[in-house]
């Protein structure tokens, strides 16, 4: 009985541990684009750059309150927003075919994308950049503070790699268990970004909050039973 005990005691444990672990906000870096999703697609700005840091609000397409700014405001003469062709050494270029996008514009830097309508718990967006011209490429998720929740290497992680590409990138995001995002922030290697794209509530499977009660307390239940059970057999 005693080892029965013990096992089941390890049982209670591990389940309320691993029910613990499902709560936890998770996160990763995601190189699909999430669906649904909503989608900023900058076709607002459609028209020649616009050069310098920002702040520039992007979000009134989708009816949300989304701040775009940068640390870049002298090289080059400042970050870009709008069209035009943009070059990327061997990844290729982008051009006024995007019809629309933003651009670092420099070897070093940020951009950034601030969600004052409320966080998110996934966002990403449509890259590319010039390789070996600045420090990697780093993607961040940012607190509301502006701390880092999370953040990946894409050069080393995941990274970009199209030859002489006409407007060619590919998708890279980070996504988190819980909607706890309030800032995306992209740097280095005169990154660009297109289609800026974010989810309020994600998609992954938790185990509902009754669910995880019950098991707990079934568990938990057991435990007791053997105890009575060992007690009345001394």
């Amino acid at each position: 009985m005693a080892l029965i005990r013990k096992c089941l005691l390890a049982l209670v444990t591990t389940g309320l541990l691993c029910l613990g672990s499902a709560i936890t906000a998770r996160a990763s870096l995601i190189t699909i684009a999430p669906s649904p999703s909503i989608v900023v697609t900058f076709a607002q700005f459609s028209g020649p750059f616009v050069f310098g840091p920002g702040p520039t609000q992007v979000g009134g397409l989708v009816g949300e309150d989304i701040v775009w700014s940068t640390t870049n405001s002298t090289f080059n003469g400042g970050s870009v927003i709008g069209n035009g062709t943009y070059g990327m050494g061997t990844n290729g270029s982008w051009n006024s075919g995007r019809s629309g996008y933003t651009g670092l514009n420099a070897p070093s830097g940020d951009m950034n994308f601030r969600f004052n309508s409320g966080p998110v718990s996934t966002v990403g967006g449509f890259l590319n950049y010039a390789p070996a011209t600045g420090p990697n490429v780093i993607i961040a998720a940012l607190d509301n503070l502006g701390n880092v929740l999370e953040q990946y290497d894409i050069s080393v992680l995941a990274p970009i790699v199209t030859p002489g590409g006409i407007n060619a990138g590919a998708f890279r995001g980070i996504q988190r268990g819980t909607a706890d995002i309030f800032g995306f922030r992209v740097s280095n290697s005169f990154v660009v970004l297109d289609d800026l794209t974010f989810q309020r509530q994600g998609n992954q499977v938790v185990p509902e909050p009754a669910t995880m009660a019950l098991l707990g307390m079934g568990l938990l239940g057991l435990a007791a039973k053997v105890r009575n059970k060992r007690k009345q057999d001394t």
